[in-house]
């Protein structure tokens, strides 16, 4: 269910954001340190505690890796940004000449 639920965040994100991968990259680490840290609060034995934060910490990584990984290679290149604003044009010394019909 979190993979589905991640897939649709990027999806969302991929339609409304600049750069999708980078935003989803940081929201998909904060919800998986909530996942990692909100077992660590519960009164429970110390070992089952860390073993269900490591075991929530690799799922969570393996999710935003493989998404991001498949978010990068279906994704269209993006241009590279022009910082300058002027046109290069050309100048011709004559009109041109059209033919006659």
């Amino acid at each position: 269910m979190a993979t589905v639920l991640a897939a649709g965040l990027l999806h969302l994100l991929t339609l409304t954001v600049a750069e999708p991968r980078r935003f989803f990259r940081w929201i998909m680490a904060l919800v998986t340190l909530i996942a990692v840290i909100t077992p660590l609060t519960l009164a429970d034995q110390a070992g089952a505690k860390i073993a269900t934060a490591l075991i929530t910490l690799a799922i969570g990584a393996t999710i935003v890796a493989t998404l991001d990984r498949v978010a990068g290679a279906t994704s269209l290149p993006r241009l590279p940004e022009r910082h300058d604003t002027t046109v290069p044009t050309r100048q011709w010394s004559q009109p041109p000449t059209y033919p006659r019909t």
